[in-house]
């Protein structure tokens, strides 16, 4: 996961870098690509988000059946 999280945040201030550039250019279709990139990271990271807490949720009930 930290490798992951590395790149999206790489990936997210490269975003926000050309969304601030395309701000600035006054170019529309490109600050609507550069929100869309970076909805895009958000949705990969919230995936990834619960992807862990479902093999975390799953690890834990294992563990505590294991127990009994």
């Amino acid at each position: 996961f930290n490798e992951f999280y590395i790149q999206s945040t790489q990936k997210n201030q490269m975003a926000v870098v050309n969304l601030l550039d395309a701000m600035l250019s006054n170019d529309v279709a490109a600050v609507k690509e550069s929100i869309q990139t970076l909805q895009n990271i958000e949705l990969e990271l919230q995936m990834k988000k619960n992807l862990i807490q479902k093999e975390a949720s799953a690890s834990n009930f294992l563990f505590f059946n294991r127990q009994k």
